[in-house]
């Protein structure tokens, strides 16, 4: 059995580690750090948020937008993980979502001027594709 204290410098360090890796961009070995201190404290965000990163990095979408997901849900300044997230669901096209997310930001963030950049380029992609959508159907 580990000792509490031994525990929490565990924590510690799978924390820092992943940090350190994701500033080597180390993508792999973030995430394997992310997800052994996941495993100690499955509710801390900057966790889930750092994994998220890391998949984020490797274009892994459906995982970025999931940790993103529980950095929102357990964390309390969300802000970079909605940015993040509606970045991963404009990558899969889901764009009514990334424009939801990149609102929520400005909403939190309101001189952000990055996500009012995104959430202009989400409504641009938006039209686009139903354009797209609507020639396929005329032509069809």
């Amino acid at each position: 059995m580990i000792k509490k204290s031994t525990k929490g410098q565990a924590k510690k360090a799978y924390l820092s580690t992943g940090k350190m890796y994701l500033e080597k961009e180390n993508w792999d070995k973030a995430i394997e750090s992310f997800s052994e201190y996941i495993k100690l404290k499955p509710d801390h965000s900057t966790a889930y948020f750092g994994r998220g990163l890391a998949y984020f990095e490797l274009k892994n979408w459906s995982k970025a937008i999931a940790d993103f997901t529980k950095a929102i849900k357990f964390g309390k300044s969300v802000a970079p993980a909605y940015l993040f997230r509606g970045c991963a669901y404009a990558q899969t096209k889901n764009f009514d979502k990334a424009i939801k997310d990149f609102t929520e930001v400005v909403k939190l963030e309101p001189t952000n001027k990055e996500a009012v950049s995104f959430l202009k380029q989400a409504y641009a992609a938006k039209r686009k594709l139903e354009k797209v959508r609507e020639t396929k159907k005329i032509n069809n």
